[in-house]
């Protein structure tokens, strides 16, 4: 039985390429694969598909399978053909390929030449099998110079400043134009490259600066702006200006704008305005009484201050009841005086003996600091009794608290009273003897919290010499003396 004979390696041929080592002989049964190269297009291939290496998957399915069979290659070739490529075609398609290479019968149709020069002829072309177009459309050479021509726009950013010809870039392209920030372009904001290497277009653009409208000076003031290199006032982007007033006024606004991007100025509108004279007040020049505030206090001008947030009175006196805030315009006080008035105390209709204690008037009640001493159930019918809605006193405010301090100074002796407050344990809470919680209160440090009514059971409360209140046991036997209230009539 003869040997079986090899096969040697398949030369290339019609541009096909084999998978192969080329100093290989194969033995019979031994297979190979083929297919066209990477120019050349199967005919059996999909369209829109141009890539196709050996080991490119994609192209496995298309290549054919030969087997070495008693020294002969046995099986199907494929039928290659060489394909047409879109770059050179010098001009724009009507319609452009997704590929750069096109199959043999492919048709396409030249809107425009390369450099924006009409196509002679009908513009179509076909793609034939030896990858040539053929067809009734010619565009003009183009020139070997390729567009360099330098274009220098100042204060412009240039994209695409150097172009080759197509397919590496520029004939018949565009190069744009953006200007910086704070600039306006002036004329077209792209230059077309035509075949002749240069650059066209009606006029070179521009970038102009942004210029702000001019700020009008305030009244009884100017405007200081910014000045080029030739001392004349300019308006430009970035530029400043500032608002000056005359001696006597003074600006309210802002002082110092620049010209932005947007040709708008940054800040608010300036005024202005007249300065007028602020009012001092010396805390010493104040009589039966004091300021808060021991330092020299000034009020500007047009403003009012209320008088009893400012100043305190001494004891048996008020600021004037009808002057409640005190004002400055151009320097004067109104009113000019404002010292504290001895507060009239008298007993008219009172009717309250004084053999039982010392009496005074405040506002609309009549108050009672007693000569004797009562346990606090015997102060409170004490003063109940003194005639209708008589009650130990109730202590609303600051200003009452102060009147009470005053009776208290009248009276000799200690300087502990009971007066009205007491905690009620169903509430919670302080109250007077109306039942209203307590708005005000004057307490001694640690004192009238509801912990301490809760631990220590304390439910009354006496008022000591410097007004301050203090809490302590209703049912024990302190005695102290009492402060009644009554409405006078």
């Amino acid at each position: 039985m003869l040997a079986s004979a090899s096969c040697l390696p398949i030369v290339v041929k019609d541009f096909l390429m084999e998978e192969q080592d080329a100093m290989k002989e194969y033995r019979s049964g031994e297979r190979i694969s083929v297919s066209c190269s990477r120019n050349l297009q199967s005919s059996q291939a999909e369209e829109n598909l141009w890539n196709y290496a050996f080991d490119d998957k994609a192209n496995a399915d298309r290549a054919r399978n030969l087997t070495c069979l008693n020294g002969r290659w046995v099986g199907e070739y494929p039928e290659c053909f060489e394909r047409c490529r879109r770059s050179s075609i010098q001009g724009n398609l009507v319609a452009e390929p997704e590929s750069e290479y096109l199959l043999p019968g492919d048709v396409v149709k030249i809107q425009i030449c390369w450099g924006n020069i009409p196509v002679e002829g009908d513009g179509y072309l076909t793609c034939m099998a030896n990858g040539s177009w053929y067809g009734n459309a010619t565009c003009p050479p183009q020139s070997d110079s390729d567009c360099f021509t330098p274009l220098e726009v100042k204060n412009a950013y240039i994209s695409g400043k150097r172009w080759n010809r197509y397919p590496e870039g520029a004939v018949g392209q565009y190069v744009h134009f953006r200007c910086d920030e704070g600039y306006i372009l002036k004329g077209p904001h792209m230059m077309l490259c035509y075949a002749d290497g240069t650059f066209h277009s009606e006029m070179m653009p521009k970038c102009l600066v942004v210029q702000c409208q001019p700020l009008k000076p305030p009244e009884h003031g100017w405007i200081e702006q910014s000045e080029n290199d030739n001392g004349k006032t300019i308006h430009d982007f970035r530029s400043y200006a500032m608002v000056q007033c005359e001696e006597g006024y003074r600006v309210i606004g802002s002082v110092r704008r620049q010209c932005q991007a947007d040709g708008t100025w940054s800040g608010e509108d300036a005024v202005c305005q007249i300065i007028r004279p602020v009012c001092e007040i010396s805390p010493l020049v104040l009589r039966y009484g004091r300021f808060h505030s021991m330092d020299r206090m000034t009020i500007d001008h047009g403003a009012r201050v209320s008088i009893r947030k400012m100043v305190k009175c001494d004891y048996g006196y008020t600021v004037p009841p009808n002057i409640s805030y005190v004002s400055c315009y151009n320097g004067t006080l109104d009113p000019p005086n404002f010292d504290c008035i001895k507060y009239d105390y008298s007993i008219r209709q009172c009717h309250l003996s004084t053999t039982v204690g010392q009496v005074i008037r405040y506002r609309d009640k009549c108050y009672l600091a007693t000569h004797g001493t009562f346990r606090s159930y015997h102060a409170k019918r004490f003063c109940q009794n003194l005639g209708p809605n008589a009650y130990l006193a109730m202590i609303p405010d600051k200003e009452t608290n102060e009147a009470i301090g005053y009776l208290m100074n009248m009276a000799p002796g200690e300087k502990i009273y009971w007066f009205g407050a007491m905690w009620n344990s169903h509430t919670f809470r302080w109250e007077w003897p109306n039942g209203k919680g307590l708005n005000y209160t004057n307490w001694m440090n640690g004192e009238g919290s509801k912990t301490v009514k809760i631990l220590n059971f304390n439910n009354c409360a006496v008022v000591i010499s410097d007004v301050r209140w203090a809490s302590t046991f209703c049912w024990r036997f302190q005695t102290y003396k009492a402060i009644c209230e009554m409405a006078a009539n």
